[in-house]
């Protein structure tokens, strides 16, 4: 099919269907062949003799037995599924002080341990919070019933369990574990001695004693019971930027757990049991109580035609969303890095080779673009699309006129964060984050119309026929690549969805650009280079043709930053930094950085309304343009 003849596009949904558990999300194996190498998920910090393999965790209670050395001794043991015997354990035991009095309790931790290869992901956190639980369920609830049932709040109130331990630590890691227990809620006793020990091995360790009190009356914290945990992850929440996600006014990330409660159904607990749930406004709360819908959740895939997976190989790992139970999503605030829930899917990915979920800037309208993109970016396509518009003949326009025109324009190309914003807001907002930033004025100008070529689908009945056929959009800020760099070698710089799953070499294949060895350098990167055919590539073009009388870097940071935008997110080689001068690549970078925060801040942070942008305009970027020519009547 030619990239000009209709073309239907792939239909893309979410599907009830698709809804998957943790083996399926993080796992692989003879069941999971069909899931990308990327999907692949290993123990934690694992041995290299340790065979690389999905492994789920649950955890026993065990009460007694003929292996207990203490009186009243529990256990909480943490197996996990890829190899034999716990990976985890705590041993704690209780006992009342005077058994003619129900006021208080003495209990002692005699061992908390995690073997080395599953440390990190609060494993031990986890496990003290069960003992604790496990002694207030015993004694304090056991307390508050009793004096209920006598109408005497007097033991109620007086009632506490006294919980012991001793951080055993070597002195190389000196208050690595006290603080590890401080954490945890406990304190060094009053006047305690610190003792010195050698177990013969070599090293030297300390004990400090240490102790928590759990009083009813300010507990709170709480837990499942053990078999609630027969099957869960620990897990990690990433924003798109990799920064870890925490609760709305907290100072520090929680470590968090994914337990599969029932099949299709999860719950997302804390160390302390904590639940996350869904909130009435923006924001995700978590609750000490029981499970509610608004803190169970589903795990839901993007469903693709299967044309659209097979013809092109694509490394993306798909995506999925993640719905409560009472019908609101799960997402990353970018600015305050907090859980939110809102009536609109935000879209996550499974880590690489670690347990972690990223609430990536992706979706399905997106992932269509770039396979379109794919497929239509030929040589043939681009030489025929340079042919069309390298004449200028759509019509005189001046770019205070089109930045008129974007007002009437979604900004949020795909829509996956707002569909309020105009793109004139945010080309704005581009250019006011420059000049607060201090960059030079022809910076600012760039953020203000790097983004124009979408007006003309507004300007010409033709290009709007024409995008509308393709089913592909050329004329947004798509991402882009040099094709020609790497010492010829254009596989090593075409996006992944550019490379044919059936193996063949771009040469030998119609459907990939080929590269062009003659590319002249001059540093600043303007020569006749070989670019994807978008948006900013024909603004730099018609901007060189009208001969707009910007300096050399501006076209540079005009023409280079989609592809620098392409390697930020690993979808090319690092073929820009061989190509230009590297302050020109700085310069590119800077505006990247600024145009992300822009998008950040107007999307989440602040509002540019119209009258807003008549007053920058004539306060300040008028002139601008005036002082470089650009605002006259141009060719487009």
């Amino acid at each position: 099919m030619s990239p000009g003849t209709s073309r239907k596009r792939p239909r893309t949904d979410i599907s009830e269907r698709s809804r998957i558990g943790l083996a399926e999300l993080f796992g692989y194996g003879e069941q999971n062949d069909n899931l990308p190498t990327t999907c692949r998920v290993v123990p934690p910090r694992q041995h290299s003799s340790m065979k690389e393999s999905f492994c789920s965790f649950r955890i026993e209670q065990r009460l007694g037995g003929i292996l207990a050395q203490h009186y009243g001794e529990e256990r909480f043991l943490v197996f996990s599924s890829s190899q034999r015997g716990a990976v985890a354990k705590i041993v704690f035991s209780s006992e009342r002080r005077n058994e003619n009095s129900s006021t208080s309790v003495c209990a002692k931790i005699h061992s908390l341990s995690v073997k080395e290869a599953y440390r990190g992901y609060g494993l031990g956190s986890l496990l003290f919070s069960m003992a604790v639980v496990s002694l207030s369920n015993r004694y304090l609830t056991e307390a508050k019933t009793d004096a209920l049932k006598t109408k005497d709040s007097t033991n109620k109130d007086d009632f506490f369990v006294e919980c012991s331990l001793d951080a055993e630590e070597d002195v190389r890691r000196h208050d690595k574990l006290v603080n590890f227990y401080r954490s945890c809620g406990c304190h060094v006793k009053p006047n305690a001695k610190i003792s010195y020990i050698n177990n013969n091995d070599g090293e030297t360790y300390r004990k400090v004693p240490m102790q928590i009190t759990l009083l009813e009356q300010s507990f709170e914290r709480t837990s499942p019971s053990a078999c609630t945990w027969a099957n869960f992850l620990p897990m990690d929440f990433f924003s798109a930027h990799h920064e870890r996600a925490q609760l709305l006014g907290e100072s520090i990330p929680l470590d968090w757990f994914v337990l599969e409660i029932e099949e299709n159904l999860f719950e997302f607990r804390s160390t302390n049991g904590r639940l996350l749930a869904v909130g009435n406004d923006r924001w995700c709360t978590v609750t000490n109580g029981t499970s509610t819908p608004s803190s169970q959740f589903l795990f839901q895939q993007t469903t693709e035609t299967q044309a659209s997976k097979t013809k092109f190989h694509c490394e993306s790992k798909s995506l999925c969303i993640i719905k409560s139970r009472s019908g609101q999503y799960l997402g990353i605030d970018p600015v305050q890095l907090s859980f939110i829930c809102s009536e609109k899917p935000s879209y996550w990915q499974t880590g690489n080779c670690e347990r972690s979920l990223v609430c990536v800037k992706d979706s399905p309208a997106r992932r269509q673009h770039y396979l379109h993109l794919s497929s239509f970016q030929t040589r043939e396509y681009i030489l025929r699309k340079r042919e069309r518009y390298f004449r200028f003949d759509i019509g005189r326009l001046t770019l205070k006129e089109a930045l008129d025109l974007a007002g009437s324009i979604q900004a949020d190309e795909f829509g996956e964060e707002r569909c309020d914003r105009s793109l004139c807001s945010l080309l704005y907002a581009t250019a006011e984050e420059s000049r607060r930033a201090e960059f030079p004025d022809w910076f600012q100008l760039v953020g203000l119309i790097h983004g124009l070529a979408t007006v003309l689908r507004f300007i010409d009945a033709d290009v709007a026929k024409e995008t509308m056929e393709e089913g592909y959009d050329w004329t947004i800020c798509s991402q882009s690549v040099l094709i020609g760099s790497n010492g010829g070698d254009p596989a090593r710089s075409l996006h992944p969805n550019l490379q044919c799953a059936s193996g063949e070499t771009p040469a030998n294949n119609k459907n990939i650009i080929v590269a062009d060895r003659r590319i002249r350098h001059d540093g600043l990167g303007n020569y006749d280079a070989a670019l994807l055919w978008t948006g900013p590539e024909y603004m730099y073009n018609m901007l060189k043709h009208n001969g707009i009388d910007l300096p050399e870097e501006a076209f540079a940071v005009l023409r280079w930053f989609p592809v620098n935008q392409s390697e930020r997110q690993q979808q090319c080689s690092k073929a820009l930094a061989e190509t230009i001068d590297r302050d020109v690549l700085g310069i590119v970078q800077d505006f990247c950085d600024v145009r992300e925060t822009a998008r950040r801040n107007l999307f989440f942070t602040q509002e540019l309304h119209e009258f807003d942008c008549t007053s920058l305009w004539n306060s300040h970027f008028s002139r601008i343009f005036e002082k470089y020519g650009a605002d006259k009547h141009l060719q487009w």
